[in-house]
């Protein structure tokens, strides 16, 4: 499918969280608000992307395997993620251009099994989360600005969770790319 001005990529994405920080502080704090985890977890996805000079669709697709540790297991999620970007300025290439600006879409589902102990699920973990991002991206050669709104378009909690209201997310990416080659 690649071609003049197009490309298409797909993915395996193989990962693993290792557990860091402290995972027993505080006995009155959660075990889901301490610093670390002391679990091991594995992290699985197949990812793709197609895009063109004016538009740009992805896709990823995984799951998330949790260890238990201390007599306590964090619920396993399967996530899965759809983004479209399309250049909306400038309008048409020329031979060079300085910069571009995309307007981008993207929707983010989370599904998390409840936490466990020895003695069965910890109340109030879990659930589901469809998040839809609006935004803008200012890219260049060298850099680029993100700026997203986060709207929930689905919840679907456990317990007494904390809902999901908005977020805003903000990115700078640097390129370290040379264009010399030794």
């Amino acid at each position: 499918m690649d071609g003049p001005g197009s490309t298409l990529r797909i993915a395996p994405y193989v990962g693993a969280v290792i557990p860091t920080g402290m995972d027993n502080t505080n006995s009155f704090i959660p075990r889901a608000g301490q610093p670390g985890t002391g679990a091991w977890a594995s992290r699985d996805a197949v990812t793709m992307s197609y895009q063109t000079l004016d538009w740009n669709a992805a896709a990823e697709v995984g799951y998330q395997a949790n260890s238990s540790a201390g007599n306590y297991r964090f619920g396993n999620a399967t996530f899965a993620d759809l983004a479209y970007r399309y250049r909306i300025w400038p309008t048409k290439l020329e031979k060079e251009v300085s910069g571009e600006i995309y307007g981008v879409l993207e929707a983010n589902y989370t599904s998390i099994t409840a936490n466990r102990t020895s003695d069965g699920n910890v109340s109030g973990t879990g659930g589901k989360l469809l998040l839809v991002d609006l935004g803008v991206i200012y890219t260049t050669k060298s850099y680029s600005f993100t700026l997203l709104g986060q709207l929930p378009a689905y919840e679907h909690l456990r317990g007494s969770q904390s809902h999901f209201n908005y977020g805003l997310i903000g990115g700078f990416r640097y390129s370290l790319f040379t264009p010399f080659h030794w």
